[in-house]
């Protein structure tokens, strides 16, 4: 992604590479308007029912307009094929100072094998580089893949009313 007057460049999120072993290397890396289409198949692949909240997270992120510098998208390549497994997406959060907001969807051909993982620790360095205190999510009761990759990773659940009724946070540290 080039830089836009502020706006978070490649080189604030280097690439970085992963290599699970039961799919192959991968690598992490900032995206940009040219990887469109591939976040396209791979929404589609995913569905769009499930995980609506962090499509719409993700959606936002997109924007790389000069004024939101605090975004960042970030993908999940698979090296060998060079098509996105992994999506994932921070913005800041309107309601709570200091908070993000982040989406994350893994292609389902590949769920289970740590590209979740991988693509939620680099959105949680991405979120403290840009200076955000704490990241939020909102994911549905059936979705206890989310929550136990959130759990792994240090947030917290929490009941709530709504759509998607589970509530995650975790805390950043710069």
């Amino acid at each position: 992604m080039a830089a836009m007057d502020g706006a978070l460049a490649t080189t604030d999120v280097e690439d970085r590479p992963v290599d699970l072993t039961e799919i192959g290397p991968l690598v992490v890396r900032s995206l940009d308007l040219d990887d469109c289409p591939a976040m396209q198949r791979l929404l589609g692949r995913c569905g769009t029912l499930r995980g609506a909240t962090s499509v719409e997270t993700i959606i936002r992120s997109l924007d790389w307009r000069p004024a939101t510098a605090s975004t960042v998208t970030l993908g999940t390549i698979d090296i060998r094929g060079e098509h996105l497994v992994g999506l994932g997406g921070i913005v800041g959060d309107p309601r709570i100072e200091g908070a993000a907001r982040f989406g994350l969807v893994v292609d389902p051909a590949v769920r289970g094998h740590g590209v979740g993982r991988a693509l939620l620790a680099e959105l949680l360095r991405a979120a403290a580089r840009v200076g955000y205190r704490s990241v939020r999510a909102r994911t549905g009761d059936g979705n206890g893949a989310m929550q136990a990759l959130a759990r792994r990773a240090g947030f917290t659940l929490q009941r709530t009313v709504g759509d998607e009724p589970v509530l995650l946070t975790r805390p950043l540290t710069a």
